[in-house]
């Protein structure tokens, strides 16, 4: 089932209109998730003014380029670069202090929250263990980094209860 999100902005590229290329970007992809590649293109395409400078753009877009819309974001994005940041490296104390802080309490169990990155509605105990997951792989350097032991230790009574150990001999490890 495709998340419930707003249909996105209709998008000039003019430079003149109070827009944001890189907002507008995110609100297509999140209106995106959970449908086919393409029905992604279609939305793309509907959300371009016609007669505008982006539609422009868009028309003169390889067709090729035109088949795939991790492609057709591809370009866009070399378009309209100056709306994006450029990605700058952490510090590495930041990650670290961030995975400190994250705490969820006993009264937000079992309520719907909506993740940060994604942009997915989830239950908060789910978008916690993802949250806690992401930011002990960037400390570890590890893509399959396991949760420290501080995190498990903070988390509420209920969720302590519930808590799964495996065994280490099992074929789908620990």
């Amino acid at each position: 089932m495709a998340p419930t999100t707003p249909f996105p902005f209709v998008f000039v590229g003019d430079g003149i209109a109070d827009e944001d290329a890189a907002e507008w970007l995110r609100q297509v992809r999140l209106y995106g998730l959970g449908h086919t590649e393409d029905d992604k293109i279609r939305v793309f395409e509907l959300c371009i003014a016609p007669g505008s400078p982006a539609w422009d753009w868009y028309d003169r877009l390889d067709p090729r380029a035109r088949n795939s819309f991790k492609a057709i974001i591809h370009e866009f994005k070399k378009e309209y670069a100056a709306f994006f940041l450029p990605f700058l490296p952490l510090p590495a104390w930041l990650p670290l202090e961030r995975l400190e802080q994250c705490v969820i309490r006993e009264e937000e169990l079992g309520r719907d929250v909506v993740e940060e990155r994604t942009g997915l509605i989830l239950p908060s105990h789910i978008a916690y263990a993802r949250r806690i997951r992401r930011l002990s792989a960037a400390v570890y350097d590890q893509p399959a980094a396991p949760l420290i032991a501080e995190a498990r230790r903070r988390l509420p009574p209920a969720l302590r209860a519930c808590q799964h150990v495996r065994n280490p001999q099992s074929p789908t490890g620990p």
